[in-house]
């Protein structure tokens, strides 16, 4: 009923624009790959393990830094979602790119684990203020011209663009830091400043405009917490794949010191990341198509497969190792345009941002639990125990899963 009543008001809103607005509003998704190729290439992200040992920080300490960046995303991210859906989705994005390439320059200047936390925190406030804003802003401008329908193509096209990006970062990364980190942290700076620049070209959708000048920060949270309230199922989907989309974050992660044990360079490493960022991007590129095929079966197949991959990753310290990471890579992948497609269909426009923030709260949740946890299993016994806990996690989701869809309907959003 809800998104019936949006519908009107936008066809409302819509009469009277001139072809020139929506010509503007249909350019967002170009503008969109063009910003998402470039905030994507995150120079650091094959790395920052890496570098943050040669610092001398421990796993323990590792582990308790991006524990910070989560607890950080665990405050800030409603909040940046609740801006975003008041002040703008554009604005919202451009302070997120400033606050990324400050937090670019703070890893490069820091030594110690304090300023270390320092870096992390605002590298994690710019990631709530861009993380629902920009897939808002895109949903919207699609339910503007009326072409929601494209949305899960168009993600996997975004998804595809993140993946081919963070295998040129991964590349250009590591082979920079094999002569120096300055030269990786560096150039992440000035391609944050670069993808700021490309985020003046979007076009705040006006539904959305209307909408905000009638909203205040209590009344948008009360009404965020009615829609939550009423279809619990958004709460549960969030749940679900967020746990998923954290044993893949922690193992990429975990696998650049893992790797490094086993002897490979860093420049090998990076190599490694960019043949499994080319598999995420095909699978991410034919996501929609996977989903069709397999529909709700996708929500225990693909976790199982993933602690099938897992196990092949710590079953030898070979060719075959290295293959396991990489598919364990797409496997987890080719979840994330599937499951912002679910979600984005659940949701109203004018609390979207906010309520996608809340998705990005369940991660940070898990990750607060897991990452370190498992930095100390990797400390005390090794980094195949920790990915041994992450297979049974999986696992458990995928038999949890498929008991639940056997016996209701709960999940039924198709």
């Amino acid at each position: 009923m809800n998104n019936v009543k949006e519908s009107l008001n936008i066809n409302k809103i819509n009469k009277g624009k001139s072809v020139d607005y929506l010509d503007r509003i249909k350019k967002n998704i170009k503008i969109d790959y063009m910003y998402k190729f470039l905030s994507s290439i995150d120079i650091s992200s094959a790395i920052w393990v890496l570098y943050l040992a040669h610092k001398g920080m421990s796993l323990i300490e590792i582990g308790l830094l991006e524990s910070v960046h989560h607890i950080t995303s665990l405050i800030c991210e409603v909040p940046t979602g609740a801006i975003a859906d008041i002040v703008g989705r554009k604005n919202t994005i451009i302070l997120g790119r400033i606050m990324s390439a400050i937090g670019a320059i703070l890893m490069l200047f820091c030594n110690s684990f304090l300023g270390f936390a320092i870096a992390f925190v605002i590298s994690a406030i710019s990631y709530n203020l861009n993380s629902g804003s920009e897939e808002a802003l895109v949903y919207d401008s699609l339910k503007v011209t009326g072409e929601e329908e494209k949305y899960l193509k168009i993600n996997g096209n975004l998804n595809f663009i993140i993946e081919v990006a963070q295998g040129i970062a991964v590349l250009v990364g590591g082979i920079l830091s094999d002569y120096s980190f300055t030269y990786s942290y560096g150039l992440a700076a000035i391609v944050s400043i670069c993808a700021l620049g490309i985020s003046f070209g979007f076009k705040e959708p006006e539904f959305h405009e209307e909408a905000k000048e009638r909203v205040t920060i209590v009344g948008h949270f009360k009404t965020c917490y009615e829609v939550m309230k009423s279809n619990k199922k958004i709460i549960l989907i969030m749940m679900f794949f967020e746990l998923i989309f954290m044993t893949g974050t922690t193992t990429h992660f975990y696998t650049q010191q893992y790797f490094s044990e086993m002897g490979y360079s860093r420049s090998f490493i990076a190599i490694i990341y960019v043949i499994s960022s080319i598999g995420c991007a095909i699978g991410a590129k034919f996501a929609y198509k996977v989903e069709r095929k397999l529909k709700k079966a996708m929500l225990y197949i693909v976790p199982m497969l993933g602690g099938v991959w897992l196990i092949v990753l710590i079953s030898s310290k070979n060719l075959i190792s290295i293959i396991g990471f990489i598919m364990f890579s797409v496997s987890i992948n080719i979840l994330y345009p599937v499951s912002s497609d679910y979600i984005n269909k659940l949701i109203p426009s004018a609390q979207r941002a906010t309520l996608i923030s809340v998705q990005s709260i369940c991660f940070s949740i898990f990750m607060i639990m897991i990452f370190p946890l498992l930095g100390v299993i990797g400390q005390v016994t090794s980094l195949r125990v920790a990915f041994i806990v992450l297979a049974v996690i999986l696992f458990i989701i995928s038999f949890g899963s498929r008991g639940v869809l056997k016996e209701n309907s709960r999940l039924k959003i198709l």
